[in-house]
This record gives structure tokens, C-alpha cells and sequence, in this order.
């Protein structure tokens, strides 16, 4: 009998270009990181249009966090994908092509998520911070260590201040009111503090609750921005 050979591995052109897109975007941190006048555009002239759409889309629906059923959704699909890889390594012949084909997809999703990421959020992590911006005199400004000592105390001491009017338990702070008028109470704080500063953008809607709220207060996260979803 003659040995059984492999089915020759192919690779679908039409998917190559998505894995140029993850090297790009390294390029545009990389320019951004070197020309910081380029990721204050990118937040004035892309960021802000896109990430406002985006949200208007997500406030549709106020009482679910679409960032949170996008992230469910991609691990089922994961774990899916990699169902279908053993059944397929099981059933078929070619484990080559089969291995080298699911390895292409998963490349070419992070690829494509990557992109995502850093031009619907990452960006701004290039940017000056708010301080340059907008107090450029306190930054070119030399400090002594005991001045940033002192500076450090007094915003401690303004915390406990605010600290001690609000209701705790369990030693737990707890919102003053529903979580659905806090929601609201922050967006219009984001609201009048973006008519004061020019960086900070405004017009957003409030957090919203996640079904995961106990994982993540025990993994000690308060909050996640959703880039994908402007949440």
C-alpha cells in the first residue's frame, strides 16, 4: 500500500490582509508615542465622532452592558472554535491543514481586534496628560519633594473629608442614591466638566450595571471602559 499523503496546506489570500493590521497599528502607536500632536488629532478629529456614535448606539439600551455580552459571546465562539479543531484533528485527515487553518483564523482575529482597539481607544494612551494640556504652566514648573509631599497630603486629607459624608457598610462606601441616578448624575458631571476643560469629552452616557458586578468588586475592579462598544 502507498503511504497517504497530507492534503497540501492552503492559505486563503482573502484573509491575509487582515494580519497587516495588528503590525499597523503598532506603527501608528509608535508615530503617535514620537508625535504627540498626532494622537491629539486622532482624539479631537476620530476618537470623539466615533466613540460618541458608538455610545449613543449603546445607551439604547441602559439596563445591559453590550461591551460585557460582546466579551461572553467571543469566549463561547473561542471555546466553539477549539471543539471544532479536536472533532476535526479526530474525524479528518490533513491534521496539517486543519491545525495551520485554525491558527490562520485566530491570528487574523487578534489581528483584527487589535486594530480595533487601538483606533476606537488606544490612541489616547498617547496622548499629553490632561495636566499639559490644560495647566501647561504647572508642568514646566520645578517641585520640591517636600511640595509633592504636601500636595499628596492635602488630597488625602480632601478624601477622608469626602469620606466621611458619605454612608458605609461593612466598612463598604454605598451610593447615595439608585444606581440609576448615579448613572445619570456622573454623565451630567462629565457634562460640566468639559465645558471647563477642552479635553475632556462630554456627552456620554452614565456606567451601567454588568452581571459580573461581584467578580469584578472581588478582583478589586471598580470599572472597565468598553472601547468596542464606547461603554
Amino acid at each position: 500500500m502507498r503511504p497517504e499523503r497530507e492534503t497540501p496546506i492552503r492559505i486563503p489570500r482573502k484573509r491575509l490582509w487582515m494580519l497587516i493590521l495588528a503590525p499597523l497599528s503598532f506603527i501608528f502607536l509608535l508615530y503617535a508615542g514620537i508625535n504627540p500632536d498626532f494622537a491629539e488629532w486622532y482624539a479631537v478629529n476620530l476618537y470623539r465622532p466615533v466613540s460618541l456614535a458608538l455610545n449613543r448606539i449603546s445607551a439604547s439600551v441602559p439596563f445591559m452592558s453590550f461591551g460585557e455580552v460582546l466579551l461572553i459571546g467571543f469566549i463561547v465562539i473561542c471555546l466553539f472554535y477549539v471543539v471544532r479543531l479536536v472533532y476535526r484533528l479526530v474525524t479528518r485527515r490533513g491534521k496539517g491543514r486543519v491545525i495551520a487553518a485554525f491558527f490562520l483564523n485566530m491570528l487574523c482575529l487578534v489581528s483584527v481586534m487589535v486594530f480595533l482597539f487601538v483606533s476606537l481607544e488606544g490612541m489616547n494612551y498617547r496622548r499629553r496628560p490632561f495636566v499639559y494640556n490644560e495647566y501647561p504652566l504647572i508642568v514646566e514648573k520645578k517641585y520640591s519633594v517636600d511640595q509633592l509631599e504636601e500636595a499628596c497630603l492635602y488630597f488625602a486629607e480632601q478624601a477622608t473629608l469626602y469620606r466621611e459624608g458619605t454612608q458605609e457598610k461593612s466598612g463598604v462606601a454605598l451610593l447615595s442614591g439608585s444606581f440609576a441616578d448615579t448613572s445619570v448624575a456622573v454623565s451630567e458631571a462629565y457634562g460640566i466638566i468639559s465645558e471647563r476643560y477642552e479635553t475632556v469629552i462630554g456627552g456620554y452616557s452614565g456606567p451601567k450595571p454588568v452581571f459580573f458586578s461581584v467578580f469584578m468588586s472581588m478582583a478589586q475592579i471598580t470599572g472597565v471602559y468598553s472601547p468596542f462598544t464606547a461603554e
